[in-house]
């Protein structure tokens, strides 16, 4: 029986147990359960096709051990069976629950997952694109706090609408964080929580959250590169294809579970759609309001008017 239920990715989550980050709603019919069992006697009846080594997939069924923490069975993109170990605790179950685990029940229900934050304009959502610790979620929380609204951080839930235009799910109003970009916001590691206990990240509540499915209107990709000024590139199909392939969150997932031509299909739609723009800037000399700046400056939009009042 469902205890609890949440809205995540348009998805309504029934769960046997509290998952703290996700947007608590009211019961009703749920897409998605998730229920703490023993799922060793199934996992011995499922013939795996691709076996990595903490993760085995086929069609419809994906396997991900967590030594200490726990195993997940994800199946036919409603269920995600837990099976925890003894000396987990609950904050470490669910990080690898919302990354890992919901990255393939979402490429199950045909979304691409790209390793992205986004947020929402007048015009339509601007995906943030890049490598782990580019900046994409701190970028994030920038336009947030100028009044725009957060649409996703981490994963980028992104499928085609009936007219084929490229649309994005909306996940839930925390972002992660290290302590460092906490600091460049003028926030408190005190206003959040760690993700786990070792791991020196931490989630952030948002306020100012846009709470349905949203049209893609540009992708920037976040660079780091030794020059002091900014520079923007409007890039290719082949150069955009290149490295959204390269920044799909678990692409391997897709493999695994026999969808690399629907991951093929998605990324090609939404690249033939969507302008893909190279913002490179210095690590060191570029403040994070010219950064700001920029992504709106290439976005008709201006950093200086708020959203809700324009």
């Amino acid at each position: 029986m469902d205890k609890h239920h949440y809205l995540a990715y348009g998805l309504v989550i029934g769960s046997d147990y509290p998952i703290d980050c996700l947007t608590e709603c009211k019961e009703q019919n749920v897409d998605i359960t998730i229920r703490r069992v023993n799922i060793r006697d199934q996992l011995a009846n499922i013939k795996f096709t691709s076996d990595f080594a903490n993760w085995q997939a086929t069609e419809n069924r994906f396997h991900l051990h967590v030594c200490g923490v726990a195993d997940y069975l994800v199946s036919n993109g409603n269920e995600i069976q837990i099976e925890v170990s003894n000396s987990a605790s609950d904050d470490d179950v669910n990080a690898f629950l919302i990354s890992s685990a919901f990255a393939a029940l979402l490429q199950q229900r045909h979304f691409l997952t790209l390793h992205a934050s986004a947020v929402m304009t007048e015009l339509g959502a601007l995906l943030l694109v890049g490598r782990s610790g580019v900046g994409k979620s701190t970028t994030l929380s920038a336009l947030t706090s100028k009044g725009y609204s957060m649409v996703t951080d981490d994963i980028a839930a992104v499928t085609l609408d009936e007219n084929m235009n490229p649309t994005i799910s909306p996940s839930y109003p925390v972002t992660k964080l290290k302590p460092d970009a906490i600091e460049k916001l003028g926030k408190s590691e005190c206003q959040a929580r760690r993700l786990r206990k070792n791991v020196e990240k931490y989630l952030l509540p948002v306020d100012n959250f846009h709470p349905q499915v949203a049209k893609v209107h540009k992708i920037f990709l976040l660079d780091i590169y030794e020059k002091s000024e900014i520079s923007t590139e409007y890039m290719t199909y082949s150069d955009s294809f290149y490295w959204l392939s390269y920044f799909t969150f678990r692409k391997r997932f897709y493999t695994g579970m026999d969808l690399d031509s629907l991951h093929f299909k998605l990324l090609s739609t939404l690249i033939q759609s969507t302008d893909v723009v190279k913002i490179t800037r210095s690590d060191a000399g570029c403040h994070l309001e010219d950064l700001v700046t920029t992504i709106l400056g290439n976005t008709s939009l201006s950093s200086d008017v708020h959203p809700n009042t324009a």
